[in-house]
């Protein structure tokens, strides 16, 4: 991995982790995120039983690992692979959540799968690609 993408990663982490720290640091925050994690008006939520139960630090903690784990999902793990394949030239337009709908004939996706199927038990090397089949039939399967 090339040094400029191992350093857009890490400054990116370290933002991301600071966010996260100034979101949840300060007791009027504490007390908001609390309430956010009890009774939450947007969707009509409200949990007396959580609020009886569990100590309001947990609730605290939970609702920030869930906010972490979202966060992670949904930012640093779609940037890290976004700038990965950015800084390979193979990938000539790379894009975050996009949305495309793909086809293809029986045989293809079954080619497809015995390929990832066979880099997955070590059997072969990702590259070169194999020369993928023609389509044998018109009979379309929509791969997602």
């Amino acid at each position: 991995m090339k040094l400029s993408v191992k350093k857009a990663i890490e400054s990116y982490i370290e933002r991301f982790l600071q966010h996260l720290i100034n979101k949840y640091g300060t007791e009027s925050v504490k007390s908001d995120v609390l309430k956010k994690a009890t009774f939450d008006e947007r969707k009509g939520e409200y949990k007396p039983f959580h609020q009886a139960l569990i100590p309001s630090e947990l609730l605290r903690i939970q609702r920030f690992f869930r906010s972490f784990s979202t966060s992670l999902g949904q930012g640093v793990f779609e940037f890290m692979a976004k700038v990965v394949a950015e800084s390979n030239e193979k990938w000539v337009d790379v894009k975050l959540k996009y949305k495309f709908l793909a086809f293809a004939s029986p045989n293809i996706q079954s080619a497809v799968d015995t390929f990832i199927e066979n880099i997955l038990t070590g059997k072969i090397k990702p590259y070169p690609y194999p020369k993928f089949p023609e389509p044998e039939s018109q009979d379309k399967k929509r791969l997602w």
